[in-house]
């Protein structure tokens, strides 16, 4: 049964705005309400638009209420549900656990992979700190020696011993490597 009259007055609508809204006579307005002529298909949704509700609502159809999800199927009344209508939703559910499976045993194949990743970082994370810490007193060793060096090498001016130079040459190639 048409529910048009009904959602018109509970909105506050007269007839006459409705029918100026719609560009409707006002008889043909209240033929709809009454049932005794069909809508169009666009009067239908011109009328749902400008009312704000859906065609269900409007022709007074009752589709099947969306339930909330229950941990059983305690909530479904065989009255409620044609049977190729369970059918059609079960077979749904069926497709979509399937794919929620699948993404499932991905996300468990990502985890995995990035377990072993993280293994083998934190396994080159503690190399590259052990060969810091090396390379650390290696560092400190050459700066000790380079300190020694220039406090062992004494520069004469008439001196041209060939170890001195040497002496210099590597004291100066010191310095410009730090």
């Amino acid at each position: 049964m048409i529910q048009l009259k009904e959602i018109r007055k509970e909105l506050g609508i007269t007839q006459k705005q409705l029918a100026q809204e719609l560009s409707i006579s006002i008889p043909q307005i209240s033929r709809y309400e009454a049932g005794d002529t069909a809508m169009t298909p666009e009067t239908i949704i011109k009328i749902c638009n400008y009312l704000g509700v859906t065609a269900d609502q409007l022709l007074g159809h009752h589709p099947i209420p969306i339930y909330p999800i229950y941990r059983d199927a305690s909530w479904i009344h065989e009255s409620d549900v044609a049977p190729d209508i369970l059918n059609s939703v079960l077979k749904q559910m069926t497709e979509h656990l399937s794919f929620l499976e699948k993404e499932l045993d991905s996300i468990h194949t990502l985890i995995e992979t990035s377990k072993s990743h993280l293994s083998s970082l934190e396994k080159t994370e503690v190399k590259i700190e052990s060969e810091l810490k090396t390379m650390n007193s290696y560092y400190n060793s050459l700066i000790s020696l380079l300190h020694k060096l220039e406090t062992s090498v004494s520069v004469t001016p008439d001196s041209s011993n060939l170890s001195h130079t040497t002496q210099k040459e590597e004291l100066s190639y010191l310095d410009s490597t730090e």
